[in-house]
C-alpha cells in the first residue's frame, strides 16, 4: 500500500515564521558570542593528580557513576585521604556541580589547607559560584606558597574584567610572562590581555 504525500508550496505565513525563527537562532548565537568573548573563563584545574585505580570497566555512559562510586568507596574507607578528596572535587568540577565541589574541597582544605591544588580548585570554585573576592584571596594564598601560572593567569582576569583593578591585572599578566613554568599558550592568552587593557 503505498502513500502519498505532497508538499505544498511556503505561504507568506509560514515564511515569515520561519524567517523569525531564522534571526531568532541568529540573535542567540550573536548574543552568545559576545557574552564569551567579553567575559573569559578562568582555567580549568590541569594540574596532575594523584588518582587511584578505576575499577575496569568504567567507560562509556556509565564510567562517570562508575568513578562517583569508586571515589565514594574508597572516602568510606579513609574520609581524610586528601588524594581521594582532590579527585571528588575535580570530579564534580568537570560536572560543573559548585556546590558538591565546594563541600569536598573545604573537606580537603581541613586536611591539607598548604595544598596547592586544593587552594586552585578552591579559587576555581569560588569564581563559579560568583565569589572572585574570595577567589582571588584564596589565589593569592596559592602565589604565597608557590608562583603557579594558572593562578596568576587567573588573578589577572578577575581583577581586570570582574574587580575592574587593572593595574594589579596588568601585575600578574606581567609576571606570567617571565614565569619560566608558564606554557607558550597560556603566555600568549596573559599578552592579549595586556594588549586589550587600553581598548
Amino acid at each position: 500500500m503505498a502513500i502519498n504525500v505532497t508538499l505544498t508550496p511556503l505561504t507568506g505565513g509560514k515564511k515569515l515564521v520561519l524567517g523569525l525563527i531564522g534571526l531568532s537562532l541568529c540573535a542567540i548565537l550573536a548574543t552568545s558570542f559576545a557574552y564569551r568573548t567579553s567575559h573569559p573563563n578562568l582555567t580549568e584545574p590541569g594540574r596532575q593528580q594523584a588518582s587511584s585505580p578505576m575499577p575496569s570497566g568504567a567507560a562509556g555512559a556509565d564510567s562517570g557513576a562508575d568513578e562517583l562510586t569508586h571515589l565514594m568507596a574508597l572516602m568510606k574507607e579513609d574520609p581524610n585521604n586528601v588524594d581521594v578528596l582532590k579527585q571528588l572535587t575535580d570530579f564534580f568540577i568537570r560536572k560543573h556541580d559548585w556546590g558538591r565541589a565546594s563541600f569536598f574541597v573545604q573537606k580537603a582544605q581541613v586536611a591539607a589547607p598548604s595544598d596547592p591544588q586544593v587552594l586552585y580548585m578552591n579559587g576555581i570554585i569560588l569564581f563559579n559560584e560568583e565569589k572572585p573576592a574570595e577567589a582571588v584571596e584564596v589565589f593569592e594564598t596559592l602565589l604565597s606558597l608557590e608562583d603557579d601560572p594558572s593562578a596568576r593567569y587567573n588573578l589577572g582576569i578577575i581583577y581586570k574584567h570582574f574587580l575592574k583593578q587593572p593595574e594589579k591585572a596588568k601585575t600578574h599578566f606581567e609576571a606570567l610572562l617571565v614565569n619560566p613554568k608558564a606554557d607558550d599558550e597560556l603566555k600568549q592568552r596573559a599578552q592579549s590581555e595586556l594588549a586589550s587593557e587600553h581598548k
